[in-house]
């Protein structure tokens, strides 16, 4: 749960070691990816705490990295911890 709300992650990739690796956000196709879903994805995010963070909507990916406090877009998908 975030705050009151139940969230539901659309995907979560985990390491070899068994921790959350990698959040997926799905859209549908006509939806852009815009900041708000970017944002949804990070609030989801909050009690997993994912390095690393994708949103798609089918035609498009981005992927993001966050580190330090930092959340920076990537062009590649992270390999496997």
């Amino acid at each position: 749960m975030v705050g009151e709300m139940k969230k539901r992650f659309d995907i979560i990739v985990y390491s070899s070691q068994h921790q959350p690796y990698i959040i997926i956000e799905c859209k549908e196709m006509n939806v852009p990816l815009t900041e708000e879903v970017l944002q949804q994805a990070l609030r989801y995010n909050i009690p997993v705490n994912a390095p690393y963070i994708v949103i798609t909507n089918g035609s498009y990916c981005m992927v993001f990295k966050i580190a330090e406090g930092q959340i920076n877009e990537t062009d590649q998908l992270p390999g496997m911890a």
